[in-house]
């Protein structure tokens, strides 16, 4: 069955999987679902977080580097971990970019950062344990700025939530690395964390006292 231009932007906009799983077996290429307001059909797969056909698309040679969508931002911004080590994983298979960073200068560290929440703690977890792997880093990821020279971890503190345990043995493990100044704000990362320090969150919570008295020492 053949199928017009604009019938292919209308079904990836809809984000019909069913049809473009059908489209697919039908013969028609990944790489025509061409790009429709910034969507295309691996974007689509990746909001609705359907494994199967992300696995389908990028296996028939989608090119993950035409339409110049950030596809692992995205997949950082909808907390789905098990999509973000699919796609990082491809992206190193083929050599792919995987230092992307946003508008504004954001890396996947700043993006899973400024998304925390205890859902998603795991996100930043992975990130940190696997990007040195993946990009041969010299530089500490915690360290890496964005066009406000803020690192990933002033964006983490900066939030207030509650940290999670995982996080915070990183945190520890990191002291002689992550709290120094790294940015252009007159507090660096040990300062914000000093700052909450006599506030109900942060005396309440067994992880929060850890690091405070890990920094302090």
């Amino acid at each position: 069955m053949k199928y017009t231009q604009e019938e292919i932007y209308e079904i990836v906009r809809l984000g019909d999987l069913a049809t473009i799983v059908s489209m697919i077996q039908d013969g028609v290429d990944v790489n025509n679902f061409m790009i429709y307001k910034k969507t295309d059909v691996l974007l689509v797969s990746i909001f609705k977080e359907n494994l199967f056909l992300i696995n389908h698309v990028l296996s028939l040679g989608f090119d993950c580097e035409k339409n110049k969508i950030l596809y692992l931002h995205h997949a950082i911004r909808i907390g789905n971990l098990t999509i973000l080590e699919v796609l990082l994983n491809h992206y190193k298979k083929n050599k792919l970019i995987i230092t992307q960073k946003n508008i504004e200068g954001n890396s996947l560290l700043h993006i899973a950062c400024s998304n925390y929440n205890q859902d998603n703690a795991q996100i930043i977890v992975y990130l940190y344990k696997n990007l040195h792997k993946y990009l041969n880093l010299k530089k500490n990821i915690w360290l890496i700025g964005n066009k406000n020279k803020e690192t990933a971890l002033h964006i983490l503190l900066r939030r207030n939530y509650p940290l999670d345990s995982d996080i915070v043995d990183i945190l520890v493990e990191q002291k002689s690395n992550v709290f120094k100044k790294q940015d252009n704000f007159n507090l660096d990362c040990k300062d914000i964390i000093l700052s909450y320090a006599n506030s109900q969150s942060w005396l309440s919570n067994e992880n929060h006292q850890r690091l405070l008295e890990h920094i302090k020492k």
